[in-house]
């Protein structure tokens, strides 16, 4: 009786395990999905930025011109200094989800290993007739 409550907490836990696993495993897509929109934006942006920086070396743009365009390249600034603040926090939740996601799979497999385990190699041979 002990044995077979025993096996059920394994299972449960080893269902948990796995549940929190997979959630994990879809909080690290979404990341990398955000993460690849976040760097994509960023090029962007910089390269608009390089863009206004062009224009605004013309020697003959209006006053009015050139100060649109610098405050055109203030607001790319700053919008760049975001995003690579973004970048990075979503690079080290990331290195973070990576990370959990590794000790979960090795606790899988010590669980998957250990004799009370409904997939332990020992207890499988258990189940086999005596010759």
């Amino acid at each position: 009786m002990s044995a077979d409550v025993t096996l059920a907490g394994t299972k449960a836990e080893l269902a948990a395990t796995k549940a929190e696993l997979a959630e994990n495993e879809a909080k690290l897509a979404a990341t990398k999905a955000e993460l690849a929109e976040n760097e994509a934006k960023l090029a962007a942006t910089k390269a608009e930025l390089g863009a206004v920086g062009a224009q605004l070396q013309e020697p003959d743009l209006s006053v009015g011109d050139r100060q649109e365009l610098k405050e055109q390249q203030t607001h790319l600034r700053t919008t760049v200094r975001q995003l690579r603040t973004s970048v990075e926090g979503l690079r080290e939740e990331e290195h973070q989800l990576r990370e959990l996601a590794r000790g979960l799979r090795n606790k899988l497999i010590v669980a998957a290993a250990s004799p009370t385990s409904p997939t332990s190699p020992t207890r499988r041979k258990s189940h086999l007739p005596c010759r």
